[in-house]
C-alpha cells in the first residue's frame, strides 16, 4: 500500500495535521468510544454536545457488526468461485446485503499481533495525553482485548451449510423482486413506445394536411 494510505492511518500524524490547520491542538476533538459503546453513536453524541444539538433528535445508524465465522468461510469460497466475473461494486453490495451474517461479539485479536497492537495503542494513548487535544473518553480503551487462550474453532460443515442456505434464500428473493421490477419496466416502456408511435402518426397526418 502507498505511503499516503499509511499516513492516513497514523493517529499522531493525523492529529498533528489537524492541529496545524486549526492552529491550536485543543481545537482538535478526539472521541475514544468505550468498549461497550458503538463508535458511530459515541462520535455523534460528542459532536451534538459540542454544537449544542440534540443527538436523540437525529439518531445515527450503528456501526456495522463483524461478520460471523460461518459467513466469512462462505464468503471466501464465493469470492474464489466468482473469480472476477462480476462487477466488484455490484458484488460488494450483494455480499454485504445477503452473504454476511453479523455478530455482536468483538473481533478477536490474533495472538501473534497482540504485542504489536498493544504497543501501537499505547503510542496513540501517549500522543493523546501529551498533545493537548480535547479528548472525550479513556485512551486505555484503545488497548486491544487479551487474545483468547485457544483460537476460535473453524465453523462446522452444518454452520457453513446453514449460512449458505440463508444467503441463497435471500438472493432468490432479491432475484425474484428484480425480475418483477424488470417486467414492470418493460411493460411501462412498451406502453410509452405505443404512445410515441401514436403521436408520430398524428404529427405526420397533421403535417400532411398542412
Amino acid at each position: 500500500m502507498s505511503a499516503t494510505f499509511w499516513a492516513d492511518q497514523d493517529v499522531p500524524a493525523v492529529l498533528d495535521r489537524w492541529a496545524a490547520e486549526l492552529r491550536r491542538p485543543d481545537r482538535v476533538h478526539v472521541v475514544v468510544p468505550g468498549t461497550e459503546q458503538d463508535p458511530a453513536r459515541a462520535g455523534w453524541a460528542t459532536i451534538a454536545r459540542l454544537v449544542g444539538a440534540d443527538a436523540d433528535a437525529l439518531p445515527v445508524t450503528a456501526t456495522a457488526t463483524a461478520p460471523d465465522a460461518a459467513s466469512l468461510a462462505v464468503l471466501r469460497d464465493v469470492n474464489a468461485s466468482v473469480d472476477g466475473r462480476a462487477d466488484r461494486r455490484t458484488q460488494r453490495q450483494l455480499v454485504e446485503a445477503h452473504l454476511v451474517r453479523s455478530t455482536d461479539a468483538p473481533a478477536a485479536v490474533p495472538a501473534d499481533l497482540q504485542e504489536e497492537l498493544t504497543e501501537l495503542a499505547e503510542a496513540w494513548g501517549k500522543a493523546l495525553a501529551e498533545g493537548g487535544y480535547a479528548v472525550t473518553g479513556d485512551a486505555s480503551d484503545l488497548l486491544p482485548a487479551a487474545a483468547p487462550v485457544a483460537a476460535p474453532a473453524d465453523p462446522t460443515l452444518e454452520e457453513r451449510l446453514a449460512s449458505t442456505t440463508d444467503a441463497l434464500a435471500d438472493l432468490l428473493v432479491e432475484l425474484a423482486r428484480t425480475r418483477e421490477r424488470a417486467e414492470e419496466l418493460e411493460k411501462r416502456n412498451a406502453k410509452l413506445e405505443r404512445k410515441k408511435a401514436k403521436l408520430r402518426t398524428r404529427l405526420a397526418a397533421a403535417l400532411a394536411e398542412g
